[in-house]
Parts: structure tokens; C-alpha cells; sequence
């Protein structure tokens, strides 16, 4: 009877105050109904009320007030205090909601007829609290100082399967404990979405620290920050497609990758790059930083983005691949597009990579820098693990057994190849590139390709140990402006063809038998020169044209080079083209050509400190000043070392 008055004082109330709010209180949650909305309300049996199509049993009701509250339709806000949560349900919705709490763990059922959308704030803090939500229809949550541990699950699981935007309001922190069950900290079965200004730490002892099944979207406006600061295995593990259009995501404590994207289908897999900053950190063995299954692409479409991964962990022996897998900052099973922004990739350990990539690379803009300063990482068989320090030749061990740090590697062998045949093309039309890889050991290349290399703009700076630049098909210079140097083998190495027919090139090789510009002369391949400013010097015999088919004339002759000098050719006192010269080099062999360069003619070459006139030819053995033996050379701007 007592509850039967109670119930009809607030009837009366309601319906005579539009302005007031009636509060059904059933445990730790309250269901709020605006006069407004309460419409007719059933009594009966004396043991149930129902309220907007939600029937409350009347012994499970903890008490009903009214009070002068607002209430927002279609929101759901969770507190959480200690070991307790509260939760608040509109009441234009609750009729779709099965709210459970059981202590500081609430979950949150939505029913199949939902079809509005409903916002979910969580706030509080809670050592050992979780948020469980499921239905059928899209749904917003709010991470509003939100700090959540949860000891044997996700402290936040989402598995409605859609679109979900998260919004970030103040300073949020969600993390798991080594006994959880779930995938992640945060686990999200649908379509993350964030936006908002706020910033979220997450931490993952279990598995990975956010997990995703479907795609993860950082929005344009978000200026929020994600920050991913632990992982035992992967900091993001996303299985349909990263999009980051804003925002800062930043990873660092990872025991694996950074940020893995699977591939769910066959257009699955990929990460896009469109705006604000991406920054990963990660020290694992055989570890990535970016992984995709798919495209990687880089672009400004949103804002020019800004990207930076630093990876210092080694190799590793894959017992299940029985063969070595090397650390990498940026790896795509497939195409990895460069556009625009400023991207920085560093690699420490030995073996390894700065970017690589199976199928194509494209770059046509955006400022790229690559680094790697290990050695060749050795693992034979998981028994014997050399971490940079061997010391026997590289070339008699099983390829399984070794991997090279490379600044740029792009492409798959033959044997790994469903084709049969190598592939992995570059292809560069703009940007500016610069790649440095400083261990002291074969197979620290700047840019390697397993298909055709093609470089038709851009600005192209390499400083390596072994080749600067390598393709194992064709080379094509076409345009750009390229300056390699290697100190240990090649400047510019092609397996076939080395064409030039544009751009400007200056390509220094170590000492003979290695040179500037070399191509696969031993199988019949050869440089064809229609075009373009080229020179290169080394300590061999640079390659040269055996075919009428190379148009453009050269020079070849045995000098030295000073770095900061400028280098001139002209003809009758016009000046055709001018080189600067970063390096020194002593008693090198050097093949030149210029635009407009033609056989039987006569042209001045320069360096400022003499001067000598030579005649050009089109192809064969010949040149003007012959060869020369082993040169010497100095480091990026120093002076040159003597012999060799």
C-alpha cells in the first residue's frame, strides 16, 4: 500500500509539472522520465508499473522521486566510484535497454527494435570496473575521465558490430590485468570512430592494448590524442582497415608490432594516413611498427600528416617459417603510396628496415626520411643467433638464416612469389627522399628493389654502406635530382638495363672493383644515356654505353673531387651543367654527360681548381682521359683518406 501511494503522489506530480522529472531508482541504476513524456502509466497487479513501454517490478524498485533534473533523450551516463558504478537511463529509451550492475561491472544489452541512436557516457574511476555493450544498432560513447582497471576482461567491450563514435572529453585510462580474458583493454566488435579533444591511455597486459574487429577511424576534427603506452603483444590490432584523418596516435611498450592490420576480406587490411600524427615506438625482435596486409598510403587529403616510427629491436628466427624475420618501422604485404607529409623512420637493430613492402612502391611527394644504423642479423635455425656481430662471409650462409638492414626494401623473390618470378616495383615522381644506412656490413642498401626501379622527380639523397641504390630489373632515371654515395660497394646497382633520360645524378661507388653507376655488364645489360646531367666516380670502371641505342654523349676520366665544389661542363663558354659535389674523392675513375652532349665533340670540364678539355664519345670501350686505378675517398664532407 505504502508503494501504491508513493507511486500515485508521483503521478500526480508528473502530470502536473511538465518541467519536473520522475526518477525510477531499481539498485544502481535510475531510469529518468520527463513529465513531458510519461504519458499514461500502467499499475497493476499491484506488483508492476509500466513506464513508456518499460514495465518495473514493483519489488525490485529501490524508490521513485521527482525532481527539476534534465535529462537528454536517448542517453545513458555510467559513474563509476571505487567497487559501486550508477548508471542514469533517459527514459525514452530505457524500454530498449537491459542495464546490469553488478558492483562496479555494468552491461548494457540494447534490443533488436532499436533504431535511434544512443550515447553512452562513462566517467569515474574504478580499480576493478568494466563496461560491456552490445545490440544491433550504431551507438556513441563518451570516455568523459574515465579510469578503469578490469582484472579478468576488457575494461571496456563494445560487440554491437556497428558504427562506433567515441568521443574523448577530459584525460581517460582503460587497462586490462595478465589474468583478462579479452583481446585488449579496449575491444570494439564494430566500427570505431573517434572524434572529440580529449585523450585516452590505454594499457593491455593481456593481449594487445586496443582491439579492433572492424575498421578504426581517427575523424578529421578529432584533435584528441590515443595514447597506446603498453602491449604485450600488439598496441593496436585492428581486422578490417586504419584511417587516420586527425588527431595524434601515439605507441610505445609494445612486446609486438605497433599496429597491425589484418586483412577480414580481400579489400581488408589497409592503413590510410590523411592527417594529424602518428608516432610509434617499438623495441620487440622481429617487430613492426606499422604492419598491414594490405596498401599503406600517405596523403594530405584531410591535412598533411606527420609520421614518425622508431623501431630498435633485431631479428628473429620464425620457427613456424623456419627462416629469419627482421625488425621493420613501415611493412605492407602489398602497395605502400607516399603523397605528402613528413615521414621519419629509424631502425637500430640489426637487420633492420626503415620501409618495405611486397608488391609496389609509389612516391610522388611528401618529405621522407629513412635510417637504419644496425648490421646483418644471423639466426641459424634458432641455435646460433648472431645479433650483428658475425664475422664469417654472409654470401655462404642459407638466405633463411640472414637478414640485411635496408633503408628501403621493396618487392619479394622469385621463390616467394605465386608467379614464380621476383617482383616489386618503385616507382618516384616526387618528394624528398633521404636514407642513410651506416652499418659497416654488406647488405646495408638504401633502396632496394626486387622488380624496376623508376625515378622521374623528386629529390633523392642516399649515404650507405653497400649500394645506395639497387633494383634487380631495369633502372630508369628519368628526372629528379639524385645524389647517392657508398661507401662499401655501388652508388646506383642495376641486376639489368641502366637508362638515363633525364634528371640530375651524382653517384659515387667505393673502390675498384665498384664504381658510380653500374650495370649488370657480366650478363649483357648496359647504360643507354638520352638524356640528362649524370656523373659518376668510383674506384672501378664506372659502366658505360655499348649501343648506338644510347644517344647522348660522355666522358670519362681519373681525377679528384672535392666536397663542397662545383663541378662545370661547357662547350665554346656556354656552361651546359653544373654538379655540386658533396663528398671527396681522390684518384676516382669518373664517367660524365650533360644534355645536348655529343660524340666528336669537344667540352671543358671543370672543378675549380683545373681544368681539362675532353671529347666525347657515344658508346663502346673508348673515352678521354682512360682509366686509373683504386681511388680514395672522404666522408660526407670531410677530407678525402688517401688510397685505398
Amino acid at each position: 500500500m505504502k508503494k501504491a501511494l508513493l507511486i500515485g503522489a508521483s503521478l500526480v506530480v508528473s502530470l502536473g509539472t511538465a518541467a519536473q522529472t520522475l526518477n525510477v531508482v531499481v539498485g544502481e541504476v535510475t531510469y529518468k522520465i520527463p513529465a513531458s513524456q510519461a504519458g499514461s502509466m500502467d499499475y497493476a497487479d499491484g506488483s508492476k508499473l509500466t513506464i513508456l513501454g518499460k514495465t518495473f517490478q514493483l519489488k525490485e524498485v529501490t524508490r521513485m522521486y521527482v525532481d527539476h533534473s534534465d535529462v537528454a533523450d536517448n542517453s545513458v551516463s555510467v559513474t563509476y566510484n571505487g567497487s559501486a558504478a550508477a548508471v542514469t537511463v533517459a527514459g525514452n529509451c530505457m524500454s530498449h535497454l537491459d542495464v546490469t550492475v553488478n558492483g562496479s561491472a555494468v552491461s548494457i544489452v540494447q534490443d533488436e527494435t532499436v533504431d535511434t541512436e544512443i550515447s553512452y557516457s562513462l566517467s569515474g574511476a574504478s580499480d576493478n570496473g568494466s563496461f560491456y555493450m552490445d545490440g544491433h544498432y550504431k551507438a556513441t560513447v563518451v570516455f568523459a575521465n574515465l579510469s578503469l582497471i578490469c582484472a579478468d576482461s576488457a575494461a571496456v567491450n563494445i560487440e554491437n558490430g556497428k558504427r562506433i563514435a567515441i568521443q574523448l572529453v577530459g584525460e581517460s585510462t582503460l587497462k586490462d590485468s595478465k589474468a583478462s580474458q579479452g583481446k585488449g583493454a579496449l575491444m570494439v566488435n564494430g566500427h570505431s570512430e573517434f572524434d572529440g579533444d580529449g585523450t585516452l591511455n590505454l594499457y593491455g597486459y593481456a593481449k594487445h592494448a586496443y582491439w579492433a574487429d572492424e575498421y578504426v577511424q581517427l575523424k578529421k576534427k578529432f584533435t584528441g590524442t590515443i595514447n597506446i603506452l603498453y602491449a604485450k603483444k600488439d598496441g593496436l590490432n585492428v581486422n578490417q582497415y586504419f584511417l587516420q584523418n586527425g588527431g595524434h596516435f601515439n605507441v610505445s611498450g609494445t612486446l609486438d608490432d605497433g599496429i597491425q592490420v589484418s586483412a577480414d576480406d580481400e579489400e581488408g587490411g589497409y592503413a590510410t594516413i590523411s592527417g594529424g600524427s602518428l608516432t610509434i615506438d617499438v623495441t620487440a625482435a622481429g617487430s613492426k611498427g606499422l604492419k598491414c596486409d594490405g596498401n599503406i598510403t600517405i596523403d594530405d587529403s584531410k591535412s598533411a600528416p606527420t609520421v614518425t616510427i622508431t623501431n630498435s629491436g633485431k631479428g628473429k628466427w620464425d620457427s613456424d617459417d623456419q627462416e629469419v624475420k627482421g625488425a621493420t618501422c613501415m611493412s605492407s604485404d602489398a602497395n605502400v603510396t607516399i603523397a605528402a607529409g613528413q615521414i621519419s623512420l629509424t631502425a637500430t637493430g640489426s637487420g633492420g628496415k626503415g620501409l618495405k613492402c611486397d608488391s609496389t612502391l609509389t612516391i610522388t611527394g611528401g618529405d621522407l626520411s629513412v635510417t637504419t644504423t644496425g648490421t646483418t642479423y644471423v639466426n641459424i635455425e634458432g641455435n646460433q643467433e648472431y645479433d650483428g656481430n658475425y664475422r664469417g662471409q654472409l654470401d655462404r650462409l642459407d638466405d633463411a638464416y640472414t637478414t640485411s638492414p635496408k633503408g628501403i626494401k621493396v618487392g619479394i623473390k622469385a621463390t616467394e612469389s605465386s608467379t614464380g618470378l621476383p617482383v616489386g616495383d618503385i616507382q618516384i615522381s616526387g618528394g624528398n627522399i633521404h636514407v642513410t644506412c651506416s652499418g659497416q656490413q654488406d647488405g646495408s642498401e638504401g633502396i632496394e628493389s626486387k622488380g624496376t626501379l623508376t625515378i622521374s622527380g623528386g629529390t633523392i639523397d642516399c649515404n650507405t654502406y653497400d649500394d645506395a641504390i639497387n633494383s634487380s630489373s631495369h633502372m630508369y632515371i628519368k628526372g629528379g635530382t639524385i645524389t647517392v654515395y657508398s661507401s662499401g660497394n655501388d652508388g646506383l646497382d642495376s641486376n639489368s638495363n641502366l637508362y638515363f633520360s633525364g634528371g640530375t645524378t651524382v653517384a659515387y661507388g667505393t673502390r675498384s672493383p665498384e664504381c658510380g653507376i653500374d650495370a649488370n655488364e657480366e650478363e649483357g645489360y648496359t647504360v643507354f644515356f638520352t638524356g640528362g646531367n649524370v656523373l659518376g666516380i668510383g674506384g672501378g670502371n664506372n659502366s658505360h654505353p655499348t649501343t648506338q641505342e644510347s644517344t647522348q654523349g660522355y666522358v670519362t676520366y681519373s681525377g679528384n673531387v672535392t666536397a663542397g665544389s662545383t663541378l662545370t661542363v661547357s662547350k665554346d663558354g656556354t656552361v651546359l651543367a653544373t654538379f655540386t659535389l658533396p663528398y671527396d674523392y681522390s684518384r676516382g675513375n669518373i664517367i660524365l654527360t650533360t644534355e645536348g652532349m655529343t660524340a666528336g665533340e669537344q667540352y671543358t670540364v671543370s672543378d675549380g681548381s683545373s681544368t681539362q678539355t675532353l671529347s666525347a664519345v657515344q658508346y663502346g670501350n673508348g673515352g678521354s682521359g682512360g682509366g686509373g686505378g683504386p681511388g680514395g675517398r672522404g666522408g660526407p664532407g670531410g677530407g678525402g683518406h688517401g688510397d685505398w
